[in-house]
């Protein structure tokens, strides 16, 4: 048999033995199938039921890497690293990665959020839930807030959220149960807008106004609202074409930073309006 004939044998036998296990979905649909038992407890703040449904899902995943292998294929070995994984490959590098392996996700995550892998094995987290015990002290916020006073100062000037102290309102929420799943692993929301609104919400950001003010029921624009809306499309440089920013905060503090916290804060009442 020459060269030729034994490299064709060889790459014919990889594609098959690749086949069939490849093709085999059952694990990754049982673990799919655990996403809304997943939800209900962290809506229902079952920390219980939350860690009974984690260390099931954790089961099925460690059977997915004994058939597949640390380089077996993401989707079919943990659909939710895989999710996430997507879109922070994405928002990295601007495009989604193709034909992704465990291993490549786990890898990307070096703080070992996802686990690790060490001389070949896959090492998990510690199985957590986002959701804290009921004699968690409810004076937590409080106690987070005072010791950032300068910071806390400076987001009601219409400055960014220190990323130290959101870490640490980020930990909160999610061990509370308050913050959504799907905003936590920011797929449905920007964690740091939904904490920010949160605190917006409860009047941390408004000394001397009330929590909810009340709704201009005329829903007019005004001229400070067009010389806003001008403004902005100045500034954004031709990114506000076709309409209003969808997230108009976000996107202008993004490109902006602490400068435009202000016209950001205007950009989103002119948005009620429309």
């Amino acid at each position: 048999m020459d060269n030729y004939t034994q490299l064709v044998n060889k790459l014919l036998k990889e594609n098959m033995d690749n086949a069939t296990p490849h093709s085999d979905t059952s694990l990754r649909d049982q673990m799919e199938a655990l996403f809304d038992e997943m939800f209900d407890a962290i809506d229902a703040k079952d920390k219980t039921a939350h860690e009974a449904v984690l260390k099931k899902y954790e089961d099925l995943r460690t059977q997915a890497i004994d058939k597949f292998g640390v380089n077996g294929p993401l989707h079919l070995i943990d659909p939710d690293l895989h999710g996430a994984y997507s879109d922070d490959f994405k928002d990295e590098h601007g495009f989604r990665p193709r034909d992704s392996s465990f291993r490549d996700a786990v890898e990307f995550y070096p703080s070992g959020e996802y686990g690790k892998i060490v001389d070949g094995r896959f090492i998990a987290p510690p199985i957590k839930s986002y959701i804290e015990d009921q004699e968690a002290t409810s004076d937590g916020l409080q106690a987070i807030l005072q010791k950032y006073p300068s910071e806390v100062q400076d987001l009601k000037n219409g400055g960014e959220l220190d990323d130290k102290l959101f870490q640490e309102l980020f930990e909160y929420y999610l061990d509370s149960g308050e913050m959504p799943y799907g905003v936590a692993k920011a797929r449905t929301g920007d964690p740091m807008e939904w904490v920010h609104d949160k605190l917006e919400e409860l009047g941390v950001l408004n000394d001397n106004e009330p929590a909810h003010p009340a709704e201009d029921n005329s829903n007019a624009i005004t001229a400070d609202d067009l010389k806003t809306l001008e403004t902005v499309k100045a500034l954004a440089g031709g990114e506000a074409q076709g309409g209003l920013f969808s997230n108009p905060e976000k996107q202008i503090r993004k490109a902006y930073g602490q400068m435009l916290g202000k016209v950001a804060k205007n950009m989103k009442n002119v948005a009620k309006k429309i």
